[in-house]
């Protein structure tokens, strides 16, 4: 399946270019395209600006695109000088910001207030809600406390409230405000040495999640590892999937554990899963789920559930894109207790993440290109025996049905070949062994040769011309050249020689010489021999 963030993110929501500052027209509205490099340049000039990463044929980042000309209308009334820019990321030159902000999912918006630090956004993109956004950003206030009273009425004003011991104090340029920004549904303030409230804390940090105070050690103090904390410490302890989808990328733990249930269900059980959230901060994040959520059909379908189930429990490690289901390790009815103890033997590295797959059809083998699910990937993969040709592919997306239709194109050439086995892979429906290389896009193809134990990637084009040099190039076959030009008087010797010379156990040295003495024009062993000559 796709990576865990881009796949979630698609539940929710049911040609790379190098140009600076280039301009194109969506429904009226001017979208302006830049590379990292201006983001650099707009900063210094004081400029607050949008970045809405996109991607090669990426649908969502087209529905924003469409919306222009609403969302330049709505900024412009918050600032005439609001801009929302687009970047498209797949693009090489822009490689360094992509790694730098380790992009999981696009679209993904970020805001820049007249320096080269993002806030990522991370509502419904919608006109109103990059609106809200801004606004409540730019409004930050990272307040002094000085009294009890005062820290009584602070730390009681939202579920999460943050309070520093500062030595100095604090101006809206100061770091703190910038982890603020980052934190922007989140309470700051600050106490100094002589306040009341500075003498009532050891830690330079204080947390407090609904009046209460957490303590919490951080003993690093770096921008970067000071945001982690505040954000894995301040969020709540569960979320409600689909609808929180657009802040997966901002979460920093590593693992999403899922409770699916009927409405009731998920109210009785909210009381001790709240406690596994906190439990689990920096480690875990609970989403529960509603089998009767009227947007939460492509999610039951992706976890295998359907309304009417039981509860179930899933939980997906983001980095190793592995799904582990709780009805596969235990047969007791899920409760608090079972829960705890799946999640201690999942953390003990004893579960066995779970491959999804679609039913192999009984006709996989009946045409040239075969077809491979879940179940079967290793079995074909681990095959020596054959040459292995594989296409990973997402129906109805545009780039990966282009590259199907090359596909069965390029199966039929190759028919004949027993030992070449060439297939098609949903990524939709299926799941790769976590043996092997994970999906990270798709169209993307996979070579296993003959006799090997070893996993290529095909990079080039999806071409059935690329792909016949590529398979030319890696198992010697050339398959027969189909509905060639007509036969001129005389041909007839000359193409049952290049017949002879299309047997793939023929000498390619003979085959070579051969062709030296026949018409290249005519040569039914395609371009290979020719190209040698």
């Amino acid at each position: 399946m796709f990576l865990v963030v881009v796949t979630l993110l698609s539940i929710a929501t049911s040609c790379s270019a190098e140009q600076t500052y280039d301009a194109v027209s969506s429904n009226d509205a001017e979208v302006k395209f830049i590379n990292f490099l201006d983001v650099e340049s707009f900063a210094k000039n004081g400029t607050h600006f949008f970045v809405m990463l996109t991607g090669n044929d990426c649908y969502h980042c087209k529905i924003v695109l469409e919306n222009m000309e609403a969302i330049k209308k709505a900024l412009e009334e918050v600032d005439p000088s609001l801009l929302f820019l687009v970047m498209e990321i797949e693009s090489p030159v822009n490689k360094p910001i992509r790694d730098q902000l380790k992009v999981t999912a696009i679209p993904t918006i970020y805001l820049f207030l007249a320096n080269v630090q993002p806030i990522l956004f991370d509502l419904e993109r919608t006109p109103e809600n990059l609106v809200h956004f801004y606004k409540t950003v730019t409004n930050v206030v990272v307040e002094k406390v000085e009294t009890e009273e005062e820290l009584k009425s602070f730390k009681d004003s939202a579920y999460a409230a943050v309070l520093f011991l500062a030595d100095e104090e604090i101006n809206n340029t100061h770091i703190l405000y910038s982890v603020a920004r980052q934190n922007y549904d989140v309470r700051f303030g600050y106490t100094m040495p002589f306040d009341d409230a500075f003498k009532m804390f050891d830690d330079w940090i204080n947390v407090f999640r609904k009046g209460k105070h957490k303590a919490v050690p951080m003993p690093k103090r770096t921008t970067e590892e000071i945001e982690k904390f505040i954000k894995m410490q301040t969020h709540k302890p569960y979320f409600h999937f689909p609808a929180i989808a657009y802040a997966l990328p901002a979460m920093y733990e590593e693992n999403y554990l899922f409770y699916i249930d009927n409405t009731a269900g998920v109210d009785e059980a909210k009381s001790w899963l709240e406690k596994l959230g906190d439990e689990g901060r920096g480690d875990l994040v609970v989403l529960l789920c509603d089998y009767s959520d009227p947007v939460a059909h492509r999610a039951l379908k992706y976890f295998g559930v359907e309304p009417g189930d039981p509860p179930r429990v899933r939980i997906i490690q983001k980095t190793e894109n592995k799904h582990f289901k709780m009805e596969d390790n235990m047969t007791d009815p899920v409760s608090e207790q079972s829960v705890r103890e799946w999640l201690r033997r999942f953390k003990n590295g004893t579960l066995k993440p779970t491959i999804e797959s679609k039913l192999l059809p009984p006709d996989w083998d009946q045409k040239p290109l075969k077809i491979v699910v879940g179940s079967t990937y290793a079995k074909v993969a681990n095959d020596t025996s054959k040459h292995v040709f594989v296409l990973l592919y997402a129906p109805g997306e545009e780039r990966s049905d282009l590259a199907l239709k090359s596909f069965q194109e390029l199966a039929e050439k190759y028919k004949n070949f027993d030992d070449l086995f060439i297939a098609k892979f949903d990524v939709d429906s299926n799941e790769i062994p976590h043996e092997f290389l994970p999906v990270d896009s798709v169209p993307a193809t996979r070579f296993y040769p003959k006799g090997e134990k070893k996993e290529m990637q095909y990079t080039g084009e999806p071409t059935v011309e690329s792909m016949v040099e590529f398979l030319e190039q890696h198992t010697g076959y050339v398959p027969s050249i189909e509905n060639e030009e007509p036969k001129e008087e005389g041909d007839d010797r000359d193409e049952d020689k290049h017949a002879e010379l299309n047997d793939p156990k023929i000498n390619p040295i003979r085959r070579i010489l051969s062709c030296r003495l026949l018409d290249k024009r005519k040569c039914l062993a395609s371009t290979k021999c020719c190209r040698e000559l």
